[in-house]
């Protein structure tokens, strides 16, 4: 009975160790999955900072060649036109890096640092209200800005023939503002616009990240 009773014994212990044995794998495995995810995590956040910063040095790379296709580069131009890119993103609810994607097409027409300001603005207010894409919209206002008109005029824009380019360029921006003036800082103002605005603040912290590392 001794001998027996010492068996029972033995074995409910083994089974308690081999229990307590099991929950401290589990505990562990809990570990390792809680590790892991907070790792993939981490890694998918950098990841997205690295390609943020990346596009954004395409975009100023594309605007640069632009400028020299044109003979118009210098840094200070360049420059200009990068802190009007992070001015209008604080107020039209596009991207810096769109903007500047934008500027490199008005550049490629050939307009003065000034007048690529002009028909970038007038593209962010003309993709507002007409709900297209601000690269279309950079390329119409381009084009009227030109005097090449018709785009525009397919949405009901009229704009005054010009005596020389200086008119065509003002005659196409005063167009423009009669017809979408404005309409993309009002977007920015509502609900919709200020967690799109939240959600560029956050790009530009993943770019700062992306650029250190």
């Amino acid at each position: 009975m001794a001998e027996a009773r010492l068996i029972v014994r033995l074995v409910d212990q083994a089974t308690a160790g081999l229990k307590g044995l099991k929950g401290g794998i589990a505990a562990l495995r809990q570990h390792w999955l809680l590790l892991a995810g907070t790792v993939g995590t981490l890694t998918a956040f950098l990841y997205q900072s690295v390609k943020a910063f990346s596009e954004q040095e395409s975009a100023v790379a594309k605007l640069n060649q632009s400028l020299q296709n044109q003979g118009r580069f210098t840094e200070q131009a360049s420059q200009e036109l990068q802190r009007y890119a992070e001015e209008l993103q604080r107020t039209t609810g596009f991207s810096d890096e769109q903007i500047v994607s934008s500027e490199a097409l008005a550049s490629s027409y050939g307009f003065s640092t000034e007048q690529i300001k002009n028909v970038t603005k007038a593209a962010a207010d003309l993709a507002v209200k007409f709900d297209t894409d601000l690269r279309t919209a950079t390329l119409m206002v381009s084009k009227a800005a030109s005097g090449s008109t018709d785009m525009l005029g397919r949405l009901g824009i009229k704009i005054k023939e010009g005596a020389d380019p200086a008119e065509r360029f003002a005659n196409a921006m005063q167009a423009v503002a009669g017809a979408a003036g404005g309409s993309a800082q009002a977007q920015v103002k509502t609900l919709a616009g200020q967690i799109n605005q939240l959600s560029l603040e956050f790009n530009e912290l993943q770019k700062e990240i992306g650029k250190a590392l």
